[in-house]
């Protein structure tokens, strides 16, 4: 079939481009710096100066071939279809990465399984392939994809993309559709929704190439507000009176192309978009965010899981004579249980609420219903057979907020500020929005409860947002500071969350 020769040629392409001829020659690097060292008659190349000569050498053989086939391919491709190329290269190209990740741990698997010498599967060749050799392989894709990466960041600079207003009237059908269908974080309800989302006290913008003028790169939804939302609910009361308009509200932002992952667009888009607004509202003094945290509920399943095994391992060995455990059996603590995330009141105020001695995964199994702030015995534990249906749909029908809202209410807001503040990844958020605006110059402004009770909402965040705020006379400072040293701004309205043992740092 049609579909089968375009992955063929894909294929073939991929092999051409990962061949030795085309990538970097590593003899002919350390050759040249053999050369430079005799030339000088010296044994130590770090006190040898080095010509300018010396550096555009090294950097032409640093350079892989294959950067000649693009730039041909973006020179001679009719109707600027090179850079349409190069993004769904990209493209495919971290599809392969992620695929031969998997493959490696899989054969990684097979090899202590089966006492295998060598792995039995190969991405693009069908043979048998070493893991040394599988590793070498990865590291020519990724090389690949990071010089693909650094011209196409040269392509979709701020001062080649075009700002558009998407609005109702104006804007084609074609690129509406692409904007409705391809919204990541508020899925589009209905009609009357997007007509919501473009009308006033509303603003969509996006970014686009002139090599790609019908397709919008990223974009973003803003509501004009008289003050920093606190949910959902608020953006409602959008409007644009030039008086009591004072604060502008990112609530979505979506990249629609793969290709462009890790190409600084979203930044960009938003710094533009504030310059817009605020020619068009002079009194705006306010440019924020209403965020989710997609990734927190299931952070906290992981959390919660180990937790309770950290107990009951905790109480087994406190059972166990004193001889076996030692003296200090009382304050032994398992090494993969994080001992600062519940305190001792809050477990047993949990197991006030559960009656249960499992009150930790009666948490967890409650949080999974994404109707559970609901107080209603045909919702509130049971699985809805009606997927379309959002519980902010079911709360307009008359029905009662969960006492479970309060009561868990301080205990869900700590661990949100935890996540967002304490628990790192090499010293960075693991939220991946909360990575974005902070590396853009935003501070942490507060946590608003309650705020996303859509089936979406309640389910990733459970119903959590956070306001990161974007003051424009620090942002700079804000963004270096988190770049050298991992700083970051966090207000009272995420500070007062964590209880007073936890160390209320703001460096990640």
């Amino acid at each position: 079939s049609s579909s089968e020769k375009i992955n063929d040629a894909k294929q073939e392409f991929l092999k051409l481009l990962l061949h030795e001829e085309y990538n970097v020659n590593q003899e002919s690097i350390l050759s040249a710096m053999e050369n430079h060292v005799d030339v000088h008659n010296s044994s130590s190349p770090r006190s040898l100066p080095l010509r300018p000569s010396d550096v555009v050498r090294m950097r032409e053989l640093c350079t892989p071939h294959y950067e000649d086939i693009f730039h041909y391919i973006l020179g001679s491709a009719s109707k600027d279809l090179g850079v349409a190329f190069l993004v769904m290269l990209r493209r495919d190209v971290r599809d392969v990465i992620r695929y031969t990740k998997f493959m490696q741990q899989d054969n990684k698997k097979e090899k202590k399984q089966d006492g295998c010498e060598e792995s039995r599967s190969d991405l693009l060749q069908g043979e048998d392939m070493t893991l040394d050799s599988h590793h070498r392989h990865l590291t020519k894709l990724q090389m690949l994809e990071r010089n693909i990466q650094t011209i196409l960041t040269s392509l979709f600079r701020p001062g080649v993309l075009n700002l558009q207003r998407i609005t109702y009237q104006d804007t084609p059908a074609s690129i509406i559709e692409q904007i409705a269908f391809r919204e990541a974080v508020h899925p589009l309800q209905s009609l009357d929704d997007l007509r919501t989302r473009l009308g006033p006290g509303r603003r969509c913008f996006a970014f686009f190439h002139p090599s790609l003028p019908n397709k919008p790169l990223v974009f973003v939804h803003v509501a004009l507000l008289h003050e920093i939302p606190t949910g959902m609910d608020d953006l409602k009361h959008a409007s644009e009176s030039d008086e009591t308009t004072t604060c502008a509200a990112f609530y979505s932002i979506t990249n629609t192309e793969r290709g462009l992952a890790g190409v600084d667009l979203g930044n960009h888009l938003i710094k533009s978009v504030v310059q817009v607004l605020r020619n068009e509202f002079p009194k705006l003094n306010s440019f924020c965010t209403l965020s989710p945290m997609p990734k927190f509920r299931n952070w906290l399943e992981g959390k919660i899981v180990r937790y309770h095994e950290g107990l009951v391992t905790k109480k087994k060995l406190q059972l166990e004579e004193h001889d076996n455990i030692g003296d200090n059996g009382d304050d032994y603590t398992p090494r993969f249980m994080d001992d600062s995330l519940f305190s001792t009141m809050e477990l047993k105020q949990l197991q006030k609420v559960f009656s249960s001695e499992t009150y930790l995964l009666d948490l967890l199994e409650t949080l999974k219903f994404p109707n559970w702030h609901i107080k209603s015995s045909e919702t509130t534990m049971s699985s809805s057979s009606n997927d379309s249906s959002s519980s902010e749909e079911t709360n307009r029908t008359g029905r009662c907020p969960s006492p479970l809202v309060d009561e868990l209410q301080p205990l869900l807001m700590k661990l949100a500020a935890y996540y967002l503040t304490i628990e790192t990844h090499h010293g960075r958020p693991l939220c991946p929005v909360a990575k974005f605006h902070i590396r853009n110059g935003a501070e942490m402004y507060r946590l608003n409860y309650m705020a996303d009770t859509s089936r979406k909402g309640m389910r990733n965040s459970c119903g959590m947002m956070i306001n990161y705020r974007y003051s424009l006379d620090e942002i700079e400072e804000n963004r270096v500071r988190y770049e050298i040293r991992g700083e970051v701004v966090v207000k009272d309205g995420v500070h007062c969350w964590l209880e007073s043992g936890l160390d209320k740092t703001s460096r990640l």
